[in-house]
């Protein structure tokens, strides 16, 4: 009876198996290029205003095209999708754009931890089954000082830069036209003495 049991089993197991691989039929190869960010930091001063560019990618042998949803999972004070939409067709192969703002308060003083979910949007049939997959992407905001500019020279102060190196150029003509009418006296006067 065990025996007819374990057969019974592993039949329906292998039976269900088969119909869970049938019923996959697309191939979704989504990938998510972020931009740089050393150590996944962003540092940013009060007020400011970043736009980020990401890229969503439907390759690796990818058959059919792909949706995929974004949102923001942490982080919605200071980011948010710059785009009408945040569903992304991306077809298989291509790639499509995806555009996050982060807006840094006048006030803050903080370090915030931005998370982005890329999901896929799968269309449910009542005859197929559908797995959705989801890639997050973490970084932190780091909000310090407002750089200084470094002060930009006057005219005036570039003319008077450019009026002190043409006269080190005239002392350094004058001073080889020194050193030439030295030297040449030297060797006239040599002249002079050995015959």
């Amino acid at each position: 009876m065990k025996k007819q049991d374990n057969k019974k089993r592993v039949l329906i197991s292998l039976l269900i198996a088969f119909l869970i691989l049938v019923s996959i039929n697309h191939v979704y190869a989504f990938g998510i290029s972020s931009p740089y960010m050393e150590n996944k930091q962003l540092n940013l001063y009060p007020g400011a205003i970043k736009d980020l560019e990401f890229v969503l990618q439907n390759g690796g042998g990818a058959t059919e095209d792909v949706k995929i949803k974004i949102e923001i999972i942490n982080g919605s004070e200071i980011a948010s999708i710059t785009d009408s939409e945040d569903i992304y067709l991306v077809p298989a192969g291509g790639r499509a754009i995806s555009n996050i703002r982060i807006s840094i308060p006048e006030t803050a003083t903080d370090k915030y931890t931005v998370k982005i979910g890329f999901s896929t949007v799968t269309e449910r049939t009542s005859s197929t089954f559908s797995f959705g997959s989801r890639i997050d992407q973490s970084f932190d905001v780091i909000v310090g000082e407002k750089p200084v500019p470094s002060p930009q020279p006057s005219p005036e102060q570039l003319e008077e830069t450019k009026k002190s190196s043409n006269k080190g150029l005239v002392y350094l003509l004058i001073g080889i036209i020194i050193l030439l009418l030295i030297i040449s006296l030297t060797i006239r006067k040599m002249a002079k003495s050995s015959s």
